[in-house]
């Protein structure tokens, strides 16, 4: 309906995907996890607090 009115700002996107990961060098061995990584959800343009395992 109002598609037309946008379709020269699309497509948008804030940078996602491509997420920091971090491989866990304490955690991870701890647990005879050797490829464990935690993602850094917070250099993200939405500024998340919350980092997530991977």
């Amino acid at each position: 309906m109002h598609r037309e009115r946008f379709t020269t700002s699309l497509p948008l996107s804030l940078g996602e995907g491509n997420t920091p990961l971090l491989r866990s060098r304490r955690i991870g061995p701890a647990m005879g996890l050797a490829n464990l990584f935690f993602k850094l959800e917070s250099l993200k343009p939405t500024g998340s607090y919350k980092d997530r395992f991977a």
